[in-house]
């Protein structure tokens, strides 16, 4: 996002981000959105085996 000069300082003495994002910006950020969307659907549609724990301590065949 661009910070515009003429913006008077937020509280924390750094510009407020208020400018707006230019045509080619906002395209850019919908497709990046809708990907990252597609991204998260695909994890989340992965199947999920049950955990379990390992038996402890450790079975050895050294004994």
């Amino acid at each position: 996002m661009k910070v515009c000069p003429s913006v008077p300082e937020g509280l924390t003495g750094t510009p407020l981000p208020t400018c707006r994002l230019t045509v080619n910006e906002q395209l850019t950020r919908v497709d990046f959105l809708a990907r990252f969307n597609d991204r998260i659907a695909e994890i989340k549609a992965r199947p999920k085996t049950e955990w379990a724990p390992k038996p402890w301590p450790p079975k050895s065949n050294e004994v």
